[in-house]
């Protein structure tokens, strides 16, 4: 990084990387579904992987709601407030669920322990470290969404080793046009342990967070470094008229603007279609798996190795991010992910590609998340990126509430396979959409432009630069 590293930095860096370790563990809902689905089949529910697949609306709906709550909390009162009332709330919830005989009670717990943590801290947590390096933004945030993909791999081998160390093949119940799995009961009946194992872990992590996370205090060299750099302050701009001259800044006047924007709309678009792939593609490839006749430690091997990628490309697709231009980059992977996909569905029968396309698609789908936060900072501001960008998240929810009914009621009509197929062409289709944005809106100025005769000539200057 290019800038003089302080231990507040270190610390606020480590407090995102051990929240987003927790948070980043929806991923594992993918490994762990099809044993908690064999676990309340020993209480009377016969529900299949795509009822449990409910878990992701109902953690989406609850990020919807409270992301702009954890923005204005981290706003008032700093970044250790929202990540502290988010990690007590997850500890309850799941605490909560472990202890319960109803899926869907348990559905609802569960979930909210995870959406409310990751509603109240995510933003919080990406962004007080991101504002330490002002010119390595797209890379810190990369590094931080890296946690978010770290997260899964070592839970989910974990949870495979404890539930199944004998590596049993699951019983087959088939559902139409897709085959439910369940595994008998001495191993379902682990799944209540594990979860506690599971909880004081992620416990540990929220705590160091805390302690970590401290909001950057305001100064004026502080000031003078969050300044974008040219390049990107030549894509941000607002219209004023002083003298004659058309002058031009970099800030969104206040997210209301920012959401009526075609900025905002096309990229919640983009968004909500790369995450359908990405859920879709996480969440059932065990079940796609399954009936090829993969075993369940090959699977979870796969899923390992997913999460790594997962992990490892944030912090890549952040590096890009600062050294190429937005477009040229999305189209690339919008390309990447959306073939890579096609050809999971096509010729997945065979192990080899099932693995490799699968890890692609997954290399490609997953920088959206590290590009994202980045671009709402360049286009609408500073201030206003973050909060913007936490009403962009809708996506998720829209996005988890399709692929949900999707499993449940489109799938056992016309497969996995095929729905991942359309997936596919959705994702593809949204590079028009790409190439509608423009990088250059022209914002209305306020009255905070105008402070002082100092803060104009420096708006002049830049124009004119």
């Amino acid at each position: 990084l290019t800038v003089m590293v302080d231990w507040k930095a270190i610390k606020a860096l480590i407090g995102g990387i051990s929240y987003h370790l927790v948070i980043g563990c929806v991923y594992l809902w993918g490994a762990i579904s099809v044993y908690i689905a064999s676990y309340y089949k020993l209480h009377g529910s016969h529900q299949g992987s795509g009822f449990y697949l409910m878990y992701l609306p109902i953690r989406g709906i609850l990020m919807m709601l409270l992301l702009p709550v954890g923005s204005y909390l981290n706003q008032k009162y700093g970044p250790k407030v929202p990540t502290f009332i988010g990690g007590v709330c997850f500890a309850v919830c799941v605490f909560l669920s472990i202890h319960v005989t109803s899926p869907v009670l348990f559905l609802i717990l569960y979930s909210a322990g995870f959406g409310i943590s990751t509603a109240l801290g995510y933003v919080p947590s990406l962004f007080t470290a991101s504002s330490y390096f002002p010119e390595n933004v797209g890379l810190t945030n990369g590094i931080i969404l890296a946690a978010y993909g770290f997260a899964t791999p070592i839970p989910a081998i974990v949870s495979c080793k404890y539930i199944n160390p004998d590596n049993v093949q699951p019983i087959e119940v088939q559902n139409g046009e897709v085959k439910d799995l369940f595994y008998d009961k001495t191993i379902a009946s682990n799944v209540p342990s594990l979860l506690r194992l599971l909880l004081l872990y992620w416990c540990i992590l929220f705590t160091i967070s805390v302690i970590c996370l401290e909001k950057k205090s305001d100064n004026v060299e502080e000031g003078n470094s969050r300044r974008p750099s040219e390049a990107k302050r030549s894509n941000i701009v607002e219209r004023l008229s002083i003298s004659g001259t058309e002058l031009f800044s970099q800030e969104c006047p206040d997210v209301a603007t920012g959401l009526r924007s075609s900025q905002f709309w096309y990229l919640s678009i983009m968004l909500m279609a790369s995450l359908v792939l990405e859920f879709t593609l996480r969440f059932t490839y065990k079940e796609v798996g399954g009936m090829q006749k993969y075993d369940d430690k090959f699977l979870t091997f796969v899923g390992s190795i997913y999460g790594i990628i997962n992990g490892v490309t944030r912090v890549f697709w952040g590096w890009v991010y600062d050294h190429f231009q937005f477009k040229c980059l999305m189209t690339v992977i919008i390309i990447g992910e959306s073939l890579f996909c096609i050809v999971f569905c096509l010729l997945g029968g065979f192990k080899i590609i099932f693995c490799v396309s699968l890890l692609a698609s997954c290399f490609f789908v997953i920088s959206n998340l590290s590009i994202f936060p980045s671009i709402c900072g360049v286009l609408f501001g500073q201030e206003q990126g973050p909060k913007i960008y936490s009403y962009m998240m809708i996506g998720i929810t829209l996005s988890s509430l399709i692929v949900f009914l999707a499993n449940y009621f489109v799938a056992p009509l016309i497969g996995y396979k095929m729905f991942l197929f359309l997936c596919g062409l959705l994702t593809l289709s949204t590079i028009i959409l790409l190439y509608l944005i423009n990088l250059s809106p022209k914002w209305p100025l306020v009255a905070s432009d105008f402070r002082n005769e100092d803060n104009i000539m420096e708006l002049k200057s830049s124009h004119f630069k």
